[in-house]
């Protein structure tokens, strides 16, 4: 094993789907896995069978554009709802009026813009 990695000390990021990878990663509660942070992603799994746990144990920061047009009210209510009840150590930060990919400007073209990224 590569003894410049500390399995003990692991963190995810991820932006947009990749949001939504490190929150399923978090919802898997693996060992070793200190915090994760989504930019922008996909709050509620994507639809994907993940092996969920009763508790989550790493650190979620959640990034969100306040009107990203990929995550409704009710995904974000849910969402909010299970980390919950996981008690997830869970920071949610909630950008009014920011859109999708609000961390990348400088690659939103403006038929994005008005496709709501």
């Amino acid at each position: 094993p590569d003894t410049r990695i500390d399995g003990d000390k692991i963190g995810a990021i991820g932006y947009c789907f990749g949001g939504l990878c490190a929150l399923d990663l978090a919802r898997m509660n693996p060992k070793g896995l200190k915090g994760v942070v989504s930019f922008h992603g996909i709050l509620d799994g994507g639809g994907m069978d993940v092996q969920e746990t009763s508790f989550i144990e790493p650190l979620i920061l959640v990034l969100h554009g306040g009107d990203d047009p990929f995550v409704s009210e009710e995904q974000e209510k849910a969402f909010r709802n299970d980390m919950y009840r996981r008690e997830a150590p869970l920071e949610f930060v909630r950008y009014q009026e920011a859109l999708h990919a609000f961390s990348r400007p400088e690659k939103t073209s403006p038929a994005d813009i008005e496709a709501g990224f």
